[in-house]
């Protein structure tokens, strides 16, 4: 499965070429559609820029992790019914994240029975301690 990281950057490397227009091919200025530039090389520069900045937000640290992990999940968990089984979560960690039975059950286990609140704590608590994988050994 292709990364959010990977998926992003191709559509922001799309919405800037399209951003673009006609620059590289057969210009006229009048068309496109970046801001009022009249030079070809700052529309350009505006367009990179404004994708970049884009991809850099994307890319930024949630309160607690980063937004393309967060993404990440939501586009795992999109394609499931609206309350979704642990079953069902499971295998789309599996499938999609390349979780282990028992590691996808762990999470799923975790979520259910603490939630955001604690579990944000609890992370926290664990970055601080320098704990990355913990005693489950998962």
């Amino acid at each position: 499965m292709p990364t959010i990281n990977d998926l992003r950057i191709e559509e922001l490397a799309e919405s800037c070429v399209n951003d673009l227009g006609d620059i590289f091919w057969d210009s006229a200025p009048a068309r496109h559609t970046i801001g009022q530039h009249s030079d070809l090389q700052q529309a350009a520069v505006e367009s990179v820029k404004r994708a970049l900045n884009e991809l850099a937000e994307q890319m930024d640290s949630g309160i607690i992790y980063p937004a393309s992990l967060r993404a990440e999940y939501k586009a795992v968990i999109a394609p499931l019914p609206g309350s979704p089984s642990d079953r069902d979560v499971r295998n789309a960690l599996i499938r999609e994240s390349a979780w282990t039975e028992r590691g996808s059950r762990e999470v799923v286990r975790l979520a259910r029975q603490y939630g955001f609140a604690i579990l944000r704590n609890a992370l926290a608590l664990a970055e601080a301690l320098d704990i990355e994988d913990g005693e489950a050994g998962l």
